[in-house]
C-alpha cells in the first residue's frame, strides 16, 4: 500500500478571496411585485413604504449572507 502525500493548503488569503467571490447573489424584486406580495399577506402599503421595506429587507439579506457564508 502506498502512502498518499498530504495535499498542501493554499494560503489563507487565497481561500478568503476565492470564497468571497462565490457568495450567492440576490435578485431584487420590483416594487410592484413587493406590493402585490405584501397585499396577498394582508398588508396594504403605499409605494414609498414598499420601497423602504424592500431596501431594509435587501440590506438584512446581504448582512445574513455575509454572516453565514463568509469564512471569517
Amino acid at each position: 500500500m502506498k502512502k498518499e502525500k498530504p495535499t498542501a493548503k493554499p494560503p489563507k488569503g487565497y481561500i478568503r478571496y476565492s470564497y468571497t467571490r462565490q457568495l450567492p447573489s440576490v435578485k431584487k424584486m420590483t416594487i410592484k411585485e413587493a406590493m402585490e406580495m405584501l397585499r396577498n399577506a394582508g398588508i396594504i402599503v403605499q409605494e414609498e413604504e414598499a420601497e423602504e421595506i424592500m431596501e431594509f429587507l435587501y440590506m438584512l439579506t446581504q448582512i445574513t449572507i455575509k454572516e453565514f457564508f463568509s469564512p471569517d
